[in-house]
């Protein structure tokens, strides 16, 4: 079917006569095979009237086609004139037949003449009927050709976006047919009008580069080449999920092309914290902090004040791990330099570790998680040895050596007000079936107290979750078997025959066979040990709950971190290794509430040290093989009748209660003991902090929640004045373990939801104390749009991801503010 039979049929659903005036004959052809329905088609020769009587008085209601094949006669000489004015006018004229099909009025005559090219593809025609509207004007219905031929909403900053994108892949069949079209000069002149990108020569990848020079010398100095609006749309074309790998792409090519990184030397810290719009940015960000933490230069707090701004920039996420990293070094090396390590006694020693010195063994493992996942990269390799060093030889052989002369003056290894390990089942587990309550106790292998800390932190963020954190004087020697055996419940515990076995009562302990029978011997309640790979397997609705029916008591025990640490191959991962055991224990406590558990106790049979380079000569004890011997460990002798060493603390079995005539050598502070076959840098046994501060989680399920996310209140004025608008937004309390941040996308715009601003997101995640340190100024660029809102209503929206992992928002807050604008100046010139 023809266009011409197409737009008839469409004419006569709304028209009863259409007149078609054929000046040279040109259609003749195409009407004499017109096959229209219920549609009377004449063609008028001298018979204008009978034909109009037909019309009028015989055939009132029918639908007549009349062909003329001349030109429209002058009105004056137009027989049917009256007729003519009262029905509808049929033009063959291309641009005509186009206007009439689209229903656009005359006055874009010109439009369609001047873009013919655009009409002759019928798919670009079939869209644009969908978009056209009687109410189009040229620029209009030019924004909307542009849209057709670019696959955009006509929009133009959805039209350049479609454009730099289709340039960062190196192609430009849109920009082609724009040309084709005819379309490229109301395109340039609009690129002007709105960007203020103007040259004698432009293209897409100049006005990619003005962009990129634009925000650059916003914050270096310097015109930049285009208005506020390229900003905004930089800002939102490098936000924008569809098109970041294009905007990446461009980015690496002026940076390459501009020389960036020669740039990037010249300018301060301060102010290339204002841009990301530059991989290289991030990278000279780091090598800046990092020269600023070796030479103290900076303060912690406001390192971490630059790790959280950059949070929310682009490629933090590349770099997370070298950010993270130089966070945690500079805490560590701020809290070492101001130590203070005096120790009154040995439960002032306690004490501090728990409260204060753990917190170095933690940093020291998370800087060291971070800083391998960095991969092999110099840039981090003189601040690791100068955490290393003072981890090694500040903190951990000092702390060590001074809580070595409290453990020289202990008659037995006690302390007093400290409940010891060998105390745990009584202290902490027997109260529950007491109270006819039921608990799970997790025992994992090697979690040391820091590592439960942060453990804790973990699970406090877990909704409707309670977690405190205790202690308890590990045993001596602090190693497995023994730790294992001091867990479970008991009277007597005593080293087997040649030491090689723990006897709980007279039992073995070795063992999960062994230790699941000794809690079964339990009178006053049922109990039962399981390994928690075979837990985890269960099945939560059946078997895990009737196992948890049957029973009062359930111990379940994991082996990660020393089965990593234990071997000389693998010791190294052993700060991977406390990671993945978080991960498994998380499991652990989720399945332990599926079964419909509450009560959760996690606690260790040890702790251990760690240093990440290999052991100098110092740290390893000088002594001879004693007599009498029987085990040989890297941090303890177990034998009878052993000679005391100068290099070692004696202890007699009943002086670290356990029954029978043993006697144990522990190498005095960190010092380890030659092994062959054995590593030296994971190890534990001895009576360190590190090795005998025994973690003891308490965690209960809630029935109700109990995580919250900040609020953020805005303060502002009612008016908007100025063209950069700034607000005061305010967090209502700090960061916590139950209140967690708020991350928000926030902007202007008009009532029916335009933006008339550049959009930013924040993240609200102060932990300060003090409220003015949690209050944050933030500046947002008014695009054009704000001229046409000016005197009106704007909404400033805050909004929220809908749920976590998810690229929709939601509404947290709108505020209704005035604009109130002043156009004195020039806004391309901001």
């Amino acid at each position: 079917m023809s266009r011409i039979t197409k737009n008839l049929e469409k004419i006569f659903e709304r028209e009863r006569i259409v007149f078609w005036y054929d000046e040279n004959g040109e259609m003749r052809q195409e009407f004499e095979t017109l096959d229209l329905e219920d549609v009377a088609v004449v063609e008028v020769e001298n018979n204008e009237f009978s034909l109009k009587y037909r019309m009028v008085k015989e055939e009132p209601q029918g639908k007549f086609l009349l062909y003329f094949p001349y030109a429209r006669p002058e009105d004056s000489r137009n027989w049917l004139l009256d007729l003519l004015l009262a029905n509808f006018e049929f033009k063959t004229d291309e641009a005509d037949a186009i206007l009439q099909d689209l229903g656009l009025p005359q006055e874009l005559k010109k439009v369609v003449e001047e873009h013919k090219a655009f009409f002759r593809s019928s798919a670009r025609y079939e869209s644009l009927k969908e978009l056209a509207s009687g109410d189009d004007t040229e620029q209009s219905l030019r924004y909307k050709m542009l849209a057709v031929v670019c696959g955009t909403a006509s929009k133009l900053e959805e039209i350049t976006l479609s454009l730099v994108t289709e340039c960062s892949e190196g192609r430009e069949e849109k920009f082609k047919r724009i040309k084709t079209c005819n379309l490229e000069g109301f395109f340039w002149e609009k690129m002007g009008t709105y960007f203020g990108y103007r040259t004698k020569t432009p293209s897409i990848r100049d006005f990619v580069y003005s962009l990129f020079v634009t925000a650059w010398r916003t914050v270096s100095g310097g015109d930049p080449p285009l208005s506020s609006e390229g900003l905004i749309f930089l800002n939102r074309w490098k936000d924008s999920a569809s098109s970041l790998e294009s905007f990446k792409k461009m980015s690496a090519e002026v940076a390459q092309n501009l020389h960036v990184g020669s740039a990037l030397n010249q300018e301060a810290l301060e102010n290339l914290l204002k841009l990301d719009i530059y991989e290289q940015v991030d990278k000279k960000i780091l090598l800046l902090l990092v020269g600023d933490i070796l030479t103290d230069s900076i303060s912690h707090s406001r390192v971490k004040e630059i790790v959280g701004a950059r949070k929310k920039t682009l490629w933090y996420e590349k770099y997370k791990d070298y950010y993270g990293c130089l966070e945690k070094a500079s805490e560590f090396l701020d809290r070492v330099k101001n130590l203070d390590l005096s120790l009154k006694n040995a439960r002032d020693a306690f004490e501090k570790y728990t409260s204060v010195f753990y917190r170095l063994d933690q940093l020291y493992r998370q800087f060291l998680l971070f800083y391998r996942r960095t991969g092999p990269d110099s840039t981090l390799m003189e601040l690791y040895n100068r955490v290393h060093n003072h981890y090694s030889n500040s903190f951990l052989l000092e702390i060590n050596d001074r809580w070595q002369q409290h453990v020289n003056s202990m008659d037995a290894w006690e302390i007093e007000t400290v409940p010891g390990q060998r105390s745990f089942y009584r202290w902490y587990v027997d109260s529950y079936p007491k109270q006819g309550k039921k608990v799970f106790v997790v025992i994992s292998d090697a979690l040391r107290y820091e590592a439960a800390a942060e453990l804790k932190e973990r699970i406090l963020k877990l909704d409707r979750y309670q977690a405190e954190i205790e202690s308890v004087l590990g045993v001596l020697p602090s190693y497995t078997q023994l730790g294992m055996a001091a867990l479970l419940p008991h009277e007597k515990l005593a080293f087997g025959e040649n030491f090689s076995n723990v006897l709980v009562d007279g039992s073995s302990s070795q063992g999960l066979s062994a230790r699941n029978d000794i809690l079964k011997k339990i009178a006053s309640c049922k109990a039962m040990a399981m390994g928690a790979e075979e837990f985890l397997n269960l099945n939560a609705h059946e078997e895990g709950r009737r196992i948890f029916r049957e029973n009062d008591v359930i111990y379940i025990y994991h082996n990660g971190i020393d089965k990593t640490g234990d071997s000389k191959d693998s010791e190294g991962r052993v700060v991977e290794a406390v990671e993945e055991e978080f991960e498994i224990l998380l499991k652990i406590i989720k399945k332990i509430v599926n079964v419909n558990g509450t009560n959760i106790l996690i606690t260790s049979d040890h702790g251990f040290i760690y240093q990440d380079k290999a052991i100098e000569e110092s740290d390893f004890a000088l002594y001879e093989p004693p007599e009498g011997a029987s085990v040989i460990n890297r941090r303890f002798v177990i034998g009878r009748d052993l000679k005391s060493q100068p290099a070692f603390r004696k202890f007699t079995s009943l002086q670290l209660g356990l029954e029978g005539s043993a006697d144990v050598l522990i190498p005095k502070s960190i010092n380890r003991l030659r092994v062959k076959g054995s590593g030296s840098r994971f190890v534990h046994g001895g009576a360190s902090l590190q090795e005998t501060v025994v973690p003891v989680l308490v965690v209960r399920k809630l029935r109700s929640s109990d995580v919250t996310l900040v609020d953020v209140d805005v303060i502002s004025q009612s008016r908007i004045t100025s063209r950069q608008p700034v607000f005061n937004f305010y967090q209502t309390e700090p960061v916590g373990e139950k209140v967690h941040p708020r991350e928000l996308r926030i902007g202007l715009y008009t009532l029916d939801g335009r933006p008339l601003s550049e959009i930013k997101k924040e993240i609200f995640d102060s932990a300060d104390e003090m409220a003015r340190a949690r209050e944050k100024k933030l500046s947002f660029l008014l695009s054009r749009e704000a001229d046409s809102q000016n005197t009106k209503e704007v909404l400033l929206k805050l909004e929220e991801p809908a749920a976590p992992g998810v690229s929709q928002h939601r509404i947290y807050k709108e505020i209704t503010l005035t604009l109130s604008l002043s156009f004195e100046g020039d806004f391309e010139d901001f």
